[in-house]
């Protein structure tokens, strides 16, 4: 092998890898947004339902009120 040829794969092998852990990096990245998307998904979950059982209860209320001035 020529050292032309030598220098060639070196290179290549090394900028193969730099963009391994490039992308590798990058992956870590997008892992990490999509955590924090799930969690504030799941915060908003959470609040939606608490939003439903105070909607849910203050139905009752009226509807025992109307049933009362009725």
């Amino acid at each position: 092998m020529k050292t032309s040829d030598f220098l060639i794969k070196l290179i290549a092998g090394y900028d193969v890898r730099q963009k391994e852990r490039q992308l590798f990096k990058d992956n870590a990245r997008k892992k990490q947004e999509l955590e924090s998307a799930l969690s504030k998904i799941k915060e908003l979950v959470a609040d939606i339902e608490a939003l439903s059982l105070k909607l849910t209860h203050a139905e009752r209320e009226i509807a025992n009120h109307e049933t009362l001035i009725c």
